[in-house]
């Protein structure tokens, strides 16, 4: 069979025109095509300008544990598009993939979106690697077929929560014309966090225990504990402290206020009178008085509370709690650097890795609302080959819905360690969560070690 080679459609045009020659042409054109985008991650753009994206939708939301999500890879802006390579990445411990159909259970596969015309197209690879957290979708059209222009969808992948996490989607994109050259895109990818329904009755501050205060009332003259006027002056602290931890409260700022914030003493809860009638005893509606974590309330002849708190749990790794580990390469505690203490977070990889792999911590973080200024502050210490494009990300989330809030991307090479600071003041009163981590190319070897991660938060002075 002959082939013309300098056919000014720029597609494999067979001679002459017999139904078998045109099968093998429309073959010859396809396996180019495929042949193309197998290497087109590997290879530069033309530097062209950015005016095709491809995304997902939506871009990031909350599942419970169970529940199903149908994600669509859309694209946008394109011109004469006639193939294309895509794969996506995602944690496989919180995320599964589905088979798009329900056909094969066992051996999933994700569904065309129709961007290009499904009776004209050949879909040479469409692999779900669940252990792995893999996808991979490429498709061709065959010739004759028009290219396809405009915007669309590429992809349809449906997921199912499997259980509490979180998981980026790492969407990564080919694209080829029908003369088999490269379309530059902008590509995004999303993510999904997986939360697990809190039953709202463990939640509810519930006072069961409460009544059994008034069975110490007695028809006597002499009640257990008597009121006296030094109540109010004293600086004893009487056993209604310890009830304003209300379950649901902000318990988050528990274990920071007892190391950075001393307590106002507390408001006397027990009735001012000097005149000890038993029938005014240990009221419980007086006792509990809903506020929220530690009272910051303006005390009695004081204007206002001025606060300066950490709120980072455990900042220093110094114990195995309170940070979500994520990733491909999951971090790890280490001992090797240490900034202060004796351990560090290790991101990242310490030998060569075949393909791309992110590591990060993750911690939510509630805001004081009347917070006047908040920085986050972390160190790290960097190791690895200064040619490679890893880098170091932090994003900062709505905890309520994903809502990026804001994002960075930086890297230093000089092993030392390094501080980095962001201003979260603008986030005043909302719940966040904070992720910080590394991304490796694939490319070479690169490890951060991570400490001393503080988020101070001043209130009014």
């Amino acid at each position: 069979m002959r082939v013309a080679m300098d056919n000014p459609s720029g597609c494999c045009a067979p001679l002459p025109p017999s139904p078998v020659n045109r099968q093998h042409g429309r073959f010859l054109c396809a396996v180019a095509v495929f042949l193309f985008l197998c290497l087109a991650l590997v290879r530069a753009g033309s530097g062209h300008a950015l005016a095709t994206r491809v995304y997902l939708a939506p871009d990031s939301t909350i599942l419970e544990p169970g529940r199903t999500l149908t994600v669509e890879i859309r694209i946008e802006g394109v011109s004469s598009l006639y193939g294309v390579d895509l794969s996506l990445g995602f944690n496989p411990e919180t995320l599964a993939v589905l088979d798009g159909d329900g056909n094969s259970p066992d051996a999933p596969q994700i569904l065309p979106g129709g961007f290009l015309n499904l009776t004209q197209a050949f879909t040479a690879t469409n692999q779900v690697d669940n252990a792995a957290g893999t996808v991979r979708f490429l498709q061709a059209l065959l010739y004759p077929a028009p290219p396809a222009s405009g915007s669309g969808v590429l992809a349809r992948v449906t997921f199912r929560a499997l259980s509490p996490g979180n998981s980026l989607l790492l969407l990564d994109a080919a694209l080829a014309n029908n003369v088999a050259e490269p379309i530059p895109a902008a590509i995004s990818g999303g993510q999904i966090l997986v939360l697990s329904a809190e039953p709202t009755a463990t939640r509810t501050p519930t006072r069961t225990p409460t009544p059994s205060v008034t069975r110490t009332l007695a028809p006597t003259a002499t009640p257990t504990f008597t009121p006296t006027s030094t109540a109010t002056t004293g600086p004893s602290r009487t056993p209604t402290a310890s009830p304003t931890w209300l379950p649901g409260g902000l318990r988050l700022y528990l274990p920071l206020v007892s190391r950075q914030f001393a307590l106002p003493t507390p408001t006397p809860t027990i009735s001012p009178s000097a005149t000890p009638t038993p029938t005014l005893g240990p009221t419980h509606t007086a006792t509990y008085t809903p506020t929220l974590g530690p009272t910051r309330t303006a005390t009695p002849g004081a204007t206002a509370t001025s606060f300066h708190l950490q709120l980072v749990a455990n900042p220093g790794f110094e114990s195995d709690t309170d940070w979500l580990r994520l990733g491909g390469a999951p971090p790890v505690y280490s001992t090797t650097y240490a900034r202060s203490g004796s351990r560090s977070m290790h991101l990242g990889i310490d030998a060569a890795y075949v393909g791309r792999v992110w590591s990060s911590v993750q911690q939510t973080i509630q805001l004081p609302a009347d917070l006047s200024a908040a920085e986050l502050r972390l160190y790290f210490f960097p190791t690895g080959w200064p040619f490679d494009d890893d880098e170091l990300y932090l994003y900062v989330r709505r905890a309520s819905d994903s809502v990026v809030l804001t994002s960075q991307r930086w890297m230093e090479w000089q092993q030392a360690w390094h501080l980095h600071t962001v201003n979260l003041t603008p986030y005043a009163g909302e719940r966040i969560v904070l992720q910080i981590g590394l991304y490796n190319d694939g490319q070479g070897v690169t490890t951060v070690y991570l400490d001393d991660v503080e988020l101070w938060v001043t209130g009014p002075e």
